[in-house]
């Protein structure tokens, strides 16, 4: 896909993520009250505020709280993007803990210790999310 076409389909997709009701995501975006700034409703005015997305770049909020704005988004890594998700459960420091001096203890007690999938205890352990801790 073209930088182009990926910044129209992140503007897209932030858009249906706040107002579209059966997005998958919507009750974490519009249904709890994000929205983005009105001049965000043509693409040009998204595309001179934000610039084209960077290859291998998503749109983040820094503010998870607060709703897509120039001074509230930044284009980053999918990586970066997973952990300042309001879904995010572990921090940095429970990951490396389960990296590392909890290698004995089982997948299924540690996701049920921190309240997430066995999924995502295999994905700390196998470095295919937060990698760099």
């Amino acid at each position: 896909m073209c930088s182009s076409r990926k910044t129209k389909q992140a503007w897209v997709d932030l858009k249906n993520r706040c107002n579209n009701e059966r997005h998958p995501s919507y009750r974490y975006y519009g249904g709890r009250g994000i929205g983005y700034e009105a001049r965000w409703e043509l693409f040009s005015n998204f595309l001179a505020d934000m610039g084209e997305a960077p290859q291998g770049l998503a749109i983040d909020r820094i503010d998870n709280n607060g709703d897509y704005t120039a001074q509230n988004c930044r284009w980053v890594t999918q990586e970066v993007n997973n952990r300042n998700s309001g879904r995010v459960k572990l921090s940095a420091d429970i990951a490396r803990l389960i990296r590392t001096s909890l290698q004995h203890v089982s997948t299924g007690a540690l996701a049920y210790q921190y309240n997430v999938t066995r999924k995502a205890i295999q994905s700390v352990r196998n470095n295919t999310s937060w990698s760099n801790v």
